[in-house]
């Protein structure tokens, strides 16, 4: 087969959409875990804040039953202590029994205090369980369907690149020695591609923009340069022929 500075131009256009795939497809991999991260965590923020309001609302109602049972036994002992007042023998017995009332009535206040605090609380945490359910309801389905669909484009985005890089190995052999040399060793230091698109007069390659004259030569398509700022070599296909994935 002759080669031509055409025919390697044509070449270096595949590479060029190959390599523009597997950036793509590379940049899913490096973002897609942390975006799956941020999807998981906020999935386990909202079964948490719902497990935690749940388990404050079941202490506060734990609380509320014992302190009833609390202050049924304290007016019970109230009563017995008052039953013991009308048969004490001296002074200093009833002053006795009077005092353990008055501490038993300190303490049912104190649990009665307790009980309304109680009140307004558990009415705050049942809206808390009530907003953390609505939550669930509404967006744990969504970032688990996201997560879900992030997971398979770390799947095809694998397979994608597989078949590029097989894609891209069997180009390279069909470019000119000197030129296939050339691209290896840009590719080499620059780690995504050794080609690079002309858009306007701006290479897609680092973006620089390019002379004028050299725009011109470029889009031509009939001879190699490279990009002056980059390295890169220079081709030219129309941007709407760039690929999606």
């Amino acid at each position: 087969m002759t080669m031509t500075v055409e025919s390697d131009i044509q070449f270096l256009i595949q590479m060029a959409q190959k390599d523009l795939q597997m950036k793509e497809n590379k940049r899913i991999l490096e973002t897609a875990p942390l975006t799956i991260r941020k999807l998981e965590k906020e999935v386990s923020d909202m079964d948490e804040r719902y497990t935690e309001a749940e388990a404050e609302l079941e202490k506060l109602k734990k609380e509320e039953i014992r302190l009833d049972g609390d202050v049924k036994d304290d007016r019970a002992a109230i009563v017995t202590k008052k039953n013991e007042l009308l048969i004490v023998k001296d002074n200093k017995e009833y002053a006795a029994k009077t005092s353990e009332i008055q501490f038993l009535e300190n303490k049912i206040e104190g649990h009665e205090n307790r009980g309304l605090e109680i009140l307004t609380l558990l009415e705050a945490e049942k809206k808390e369980v009530a907003a953390a359910t609505e939550k669930i309801n509404t967006e744990k389905d969504t970032k688990l369907a996201a997560k879900k669909d992030w997971e398979d484009k770390i799947e095809e985005a694998k397979a994608t690149l597989a078949r590029l890089e097989k894609e891209r190995a069997g180009t390279l052999p069909l470019l000119s020695e000197r030129i296939r040399k050339r691209y290896e060793r840009i590719l080499k230091v620059k780690g995504d591609s050794g080609v690079a698109n002309l858009i306007g007069a701006v290479c897609q390659g680092c973006f620089s923009r390019v002379p004028p004259q050299q725009v011109h030569e470029v889009r031509r398509n009939d001879t190699i340069l490279t990009c002056e700022a980059c390295g890169r070599i220079l081709i030219y296909f129309p941007a709407d022929q760039e690929p999606k994935s």
